[in-house]
């Protein structure tokens, strides 16, 4: 008998806290949405606790960034609550989350939570792009929609001369985990578009969101294709011969542009830009001498239009078996190589500026040689002067104006500088300007 009676006992608190679990989240609610705010009315079905509900609701947004909601409330009754929710935000017609949590009743033990979807309502609109939109001949470009749009109808109300595929963009959260956004969709040429021309993408009346609303009027985005940018001269030209061995590669074009690439025996190498028509290139390695190359260069305007391929044949400079070069290696520190042909004779460390005092990388050659050179203006100078452009060349230790070596860091042979010249130890500076004849090809690189 006490086993029956405990077996009731057991059924009946059971069946009082599957009661208590089913009420707390038993509710009836509806909602009525229209363009400007929608309204939720939700009966706890118990009296509840009014004062502060506020504290106890929450609403999530589709989009974290676009989570902006006023609301208002009122009760109806001891077991009513009527809220009246507005958008905010610029994105709008958004199916949010309310949540209103362990809200409590006139039974402080027995707390009520609910869940209601809402889907909000939006005229539909274009937000971007407004205006004539310059772009690429093969590149995509984004429309931007005022409210989710319903993803299976959008390309049947769609209208132009050429084909699109069209794609909804992706909207990463908070988290980095990425979502479709409705929103936002990308637009691909199924072919490249004609140069310098206008089109019409035609978004034609009807048009449907995800919320059910309709696109009453036609809108239209006009676009207009980029002319293509032309690279019209080089360094080195087309067959040129007797190119050095580290030559600075560069370009000019007819229209600016932000970015230059050339394609060299595997290597790519992206140009500097000196203004929107000319780049540079700084090769990764030298040449090998007597060796001919083709070069790739391609150039990028502003819209991503990009320029039809150019290619260039040059032949490297050859090295003789008795001829002298030099190659700085700028770096910590900074080495100075002689070679006769191929073989390296000398190899002596030196001091190179940096900062605003680094030389260009390049080809040079020797200029002249002076037993010494003085700098007025600072009063100081050195010996074994050999130029190889009017403010660089090679010289020994820095000198006061009474000729005596300076107690300088531009004098501790290996560390940067903020001086222009190549500063070399006494005795290696005599050798430089004893042996090195003039005219001969000096590569500075890193």
């Amino acid at each position: 008998m006490k086993k029956k009676q405990l077996n009731i006992f057991a059924f009946t608190i059971t069946s009082i806290i599957i009661f208590l679990w089913c009420t707390k989240s038993l509710c009836l609610n509806w909602v009525e949405v229209n363009e400007k705010y929608a309204e939720v009315t939700v009966n706890f079905l118990l009296p509840m606790q009014q004062q502060d509900i506020d504290k106890n609701i929450y609403i999530e947004s589709e989009f974290e960034s676009e989570n902006k909601f006023d609301y208002t409330y009122e009760w109806l009754s001891k077991c009513v609550l009527l809220l009246k929710i507005k958008e905010n935000n610029q994105i709008r017609g958004q199916k949010v989350k309310l949540y209103i949590k362990d809200a409590p009743s006139i039974h402080t033990w027995l707390k009520k939570t609910v869940h209601i979807p809402v889907q909000f309502k939006a005229p539909v609109e274009i937000l971007s792009p407004t205006e004539e939109l310059l772009i690429a001949s093969n590149n995509s470009f984004v429309v931007t929609f005022n409210t989710p749009m319903n993803l299976n109808k959008i390309s049947k109300y769609i209208q132009c001369e050429k084909k699109f595929n069209i794609i909804p963009a992706e909207r990463p959260n908070k988290a980095g985990k990425k979502s479709i956004d409705a929103t936002r969709f990308i637009f691909t040429p199924c072919e490249p578009l004609e140069n310098n021309t206008i089109y019409k993408v035609v978004f034609k009346k009807g048009m449907p969101s995800r919320s059910g609303s309709f696109l009453e009027k036609a809108q239209y985005v006009t676009l207009k294709t980029d002319e293509k940018p032309e690279i019209i001269s080089t360094y080195p030209k087309d067959q040129d011969k007797w190119i050095g061995l580290y030559p600075r590669i560069t370009i000019t074009t007819d229209r600016p542009i932000v970015k230059a690439m050339l394609q060299l025996e595997g290597q790519l190498i992206e140009g500097k830009l000196s203004d929107n028509y000319h780049a540079t290139f700084v090769l990764k390695e030298m040449l090998t001498p007597d060796t001919t190359y083709d070069a790739k260069i391609q150039v990028q305007a502003a819209s991503g239009e990009k320029s039809d391929i150019k290619h260039i044949a040059f032949t490297s400079t050859s090295i003789d078996k008795d001829r002298l070069w030099a190659e700085i290696i700028i770096g910590k520190p900074s080495e100075l190589k002689i070679y006769k042909g191929t073989k390296l004779i000398r190899q002596m460390n030196c001091s190179i500026g940096a900062d605003k005092y680094e030389p260009v990388v390049g080809n040079y050659y020797i200029l002249d040689k002076q037993p010494a050179y003085e700098d007025v203006s600072h009063e100081e100078g050195a010996n074994y002067w050999l130029p190889i452009s009017e403010q660089l060349g090679f010289q020994g230790v820095i000198r006061d104006d009474r000729w005596h070596i300076k107690n300088c860091i531009a004098n501790t042979i290996g560390a940067r500088t903020d001086r222009n010249n190549i500063i070399l130890e006494e005795n290696d500076a005599k050798w430089i300007y004893e042996n090195i004849p003039i005219e001969t090809m000096v590569i500075i690189r890193k």
